[in-house]
């Protein structure tokens, strides 16, 4: 806990416009106006934060008085990049040949699910790169055998030179994909959180 707010007059402060609905922002600057020479009215608004969250102050109640009511701070440098499923023998987007990247040759593909809200069943979708050609198979259940099948379903009555390669995001229902391996198609992913 920040060791100025053990000032009375401080803490009153704070409360005060923090109740007329001051962000700690506004607070910190404006203490720097109503009290020029008073080295005891200072305060940043980081430690306005962490005095309000501090577990000591939670009978106060005044987290719902900050900039949309957080009661909980969020921790800083974004989310953690982790995986529930580990996808077995999984290549990078960043090993794919150039001429996929930049759209110069035919037969390659990107997949991705559409999953529906309270259904069991999704719609796995492939549009390939160069022609932006779609295709589109409605699935009973969503899983890893299940887009598989899909998969092979719509490569298979594709001529070779028409499925050579296969980017997707790094689903659960991805973790199959090496049976594409025998058609002759390569698998790639993309980078964890990236569309």
């Amino acid at each position: 806990m920040p060791w100025r707010m053990s000032q009375d007059d401080l803490v009153d402060y704070v409360v005060q416009h923090l109740r007329r609905g001051w962000t700690p922002e506004m607070i910190a600057g404006r203490l720097l106006i109503d009290y020029p020479l008073d080295r005891r009215m200072r305060i940043c608004a980081e430690s306005i934060y962490q005095w309000v969250c501090s577990t000591p102050q939670k009978w106060r109640e005044l987290a719902q008085y900050l900039p949309k009511g957080h009661k909980r701070r969020r921790k800083r440098g974004g989310r953690k990049v982790h995986s529930k499923t580990r996808i077995p023998d999984r290549t990078s987007i960043h090993e794919r040949a150039g001429e996929v990247e930049d759209r110069l040759e035919f037969g390659h593909w990107e997949g991705d699910s559409v999953i529906g809200g309270g259904h069991s069943g999704a719609i796995h979708t492939e549009v390939e790169r160069k022609t932006r050609y779609l295709s589109a198979v409605l699935l009973s259940r969503y899983g890893a055998k299940e887009t598989l099948a899909a998969q092979l379903s719509l490569f298979t009555a594709l001529p070779e030179y028409a499925r050579k390669t296969v980017t997707t995001d790094n689903g659960s229902e991805f973790t199959d994909h090496a049976g594409l391996h025998p058609e002759g198609i390569k698998t790639f992913f993309a980078d964890p959180y990236s569309s």
